[in-house]
Formats: C-alpha cells, sequence, structure tokens
C-alpha cells in the first residue's frame, strides 16, 4: 500500500491478517481502520445479498422466457451465460468476504486457521478469480455462443426440453435444428 493510497476495505483487511500471519502482530486488525473496514465489509454482505437476490431473479426471468419462447434465441442463452457468470462472482465475492472476517475472528481469538502461505494462495486465487471477472463484464470481453455450443444446448440443456419436444423425430441437417417447424408441418 502506498503512502497516500487510501486501501479498500477488502484490501485493508487482508493486509492486515497478512500481517498477522506473517508478522504475529494483531494491532493491525483492532486498530481504527481496521475495525471501520470489518464495518464496512460487513455493511457489504448486507448489499450483496441483495444484488445476489436480484440477478437470482433476473436468471429466473430469463429461464421463463427461454422456457416460453417457440424458438432458440442466442442472445437469451448469451445473456443467461452472462448472468450465471455475474452470480457466481456475486457469490464468491461474498464468500471470499465472509472468509477474511472468519479469518479475522480466528486470529484475534488465537486461533491460526491457515498458514501465511495458505493465505496468500487463497488470496491470489480471489484475485484470478477478480481479473476474469473485469475481463468478461466490465471489458464486455464474455465468449460468445459459438454455433456449435447452441447444436449441444439445443441437443442437451435441461431448459430447452419443451423446444426440443416440438421437433420432428427426424432431422435431415442442423439447419433446421435453431428453428421448430411449422406447427401442422411434416417434413
Amino acid at each position: 500500500m502506498g503512502r497516500f493510497m487510501d486501501p479498500t476495505p477488502q484490501l485493508r483487511l487482508e493486509e492486515a491478517i497478512n500481517s498477522a500471519l506473517n508478522r504475529g502482530t494483531t494491532q493491525f486488525l483492532t486498530d481504527r481502520q481496521g475495525l471501520k473496514a470489518v464495518e464496512s465489509i460487513t455493511e457489504r454482505l448486507a448489499t450483496r445479498a441483495c444484488k445476489i437476490r436480484n440477478t437470482l431473479m433476473d436468471m429466473e426471468d430469463n429461464k421463463r422466457t427461454i422456457q416460453t419462447t417457440p424458438h432458440i434465441m442466442p442472445d437469451l442463452l448469451q445473456q443467461r451465460r452472462e448472468l450465471t457468470h455475474i452470480r457466481d462472482w456475486q457469490q464468491r465475492k461474498q464468500q471470499w468476504h465472509r472468509q477474511l472476517l472468519q479469518w479475522r475472528e480466528n486470529i484475534l481469538a488465537g486461533n491460526l486457521p491457515i498458514t501465511a502461505m495458505e493465505f496468500l494462495e487463497a488470496r491470489r486465487q480471489h484475485n484470478q478469480a477478480y481479473a476474469l471477472h473485469n475481463h468478461y463484464i466490465h471489458f464486455n470481453q464474455m465468449p460468445t455462443i459459438t454455433s456449435m455450443e447452441l447444436v449441444i444446448l439445443a441437443a442437451y440443456d435441461p431448459l430447452l426440453a419443451h423446444w426440443r419436444r416440438t421437433l420432428p423425430k427426424r432431422r435431415r441437417s442442423l439447419r433446421n435444428f435453431t428453428k421448430p417447424p411449422a406447427p401442422g408441418s411434416t417434413q
């Protein structure tokens, strides 16, 4: 942390835990800034729970739309992929903050639940997931669904079971695969 940098509560708590594990000092876990970081992260847990709930509701809306649409819409499947990633990231972030708070409590109680190396590895993995989230969502680089993925999803995804039942039993080519036949027509 630089001299003029105001660290985020998460970074402040990560550094305090790292200091406690490496140097055996709990000073940074209990000082004014450390307590402020804990308070802020605790508040964020509550607001993120609302965000997760809203994302799950968006996923349900998307699922309902996919199930009731008479043909496959790649845009809806792409939206589902993005919503799934956002949900997974929100849950991972929530879990990371809970874990940081738990480690803090254990360290202050005199229990060392994790070694310094294990903590650094967990932090590295979290930062990798954060970088991927940034790449996908904030830089809008989420991989788009390819035509082959679309075929596989159409064949096996439970969301598309209703649509599959409208298909004829024998298909001549994959061209007809993304649009069901008109009602009453035979192929």
